[in-house]
């Protein structure tokens, strides 16, 4: 209650106008109240998947406007931690570029765990199909991301191949464990020439 009527007074002092320190009010009332229910605490506020149920449960325009200045404001006042524990579940050199991504300034909540997730995806189908890291070509990073293509969002195929480009830079540049920089071969959506497929067969291949 607290921190809301700290941030309600910040406000006020921004000479923000009453109606939208009222609307804002309402948002924070029903936020506080929806953590109540799901047994959670304001450290919980980035957590997207939370806000995602929460915007879908209040259903007003301006609750995004709301939040996201309340976050700032906390953030901005040092009065919640923000530190997130992540799992460790990655293999050793997924996990050093994750930490030199958060390192470089570019470690907003949300792309942290877009990120996160991609590298995951990456670790495992790599696991699967048994190649090691120093193996890696353009072809089979091409079969991955063709594996996890979306038929639906040009936006989320972009963002894997960003990923996986700033990954693959790390690998040459930082680590010296590749030879070379794929990463300037990854620039459009993989094509692949049926008489050269790669190396290894898919998972679902294996089982026929």
């Amino acid at each position: 209650d607290k921190l809301i009527s700290d941030y309600l007074y910040f406000l006020i002092d921004r000479k923000y106008s009453s109606s939208i320190i009222d609307n804002y009010e309402n948002v924070l009332v029903c936020f506080k109240d929806f953590l109540f229910r799901h047994n959670l605490d304001i450290h919980h506020i980035t957590d997207q998947d939370m806000l995602i149920s929460f915007y879908q449960t209040i259903q007003q325009s301006d609750a995004h406007k709301a939040i996201n200045g309340f976050i700032q404001f906390l953030k901005h006042k040092n009065l919640v931690n923000f530190d997130i524990t992540w799992p460790d579940d990655l293999h050793p050199v997924f996990a050093d570029y994750f930490n030199f991504y958060q390192r470089t300034g570019q470690a907003n909540t949300k792309s942290q765990k877009n990120l996160r997730k991609i590298l995951k995806k990456f670790n495992d189908f790599l696991s699967k199909n048994q190649v090691i890291i120093n193996d890696l070509n353009i072809r089979i990073v091409d079969s991955f991301l063709e594996e996890n293509k979306s038929k639906k969002s040009l936006k989320s195929n972009k963002y894997y191949r960003s990923a996986i480009r700033g990954f693959l830079k790390f690998l040459h540049h930082e680590c010296g464990i590749l030879d070379k920089d794929l990463s300037s071969q990854l620039i459009n959506a993989p094509v692949f020439n049926q008489s050269n497929p790669p190396k290894f067969l898919r998972h679902n291949e294996i089982k026929k």
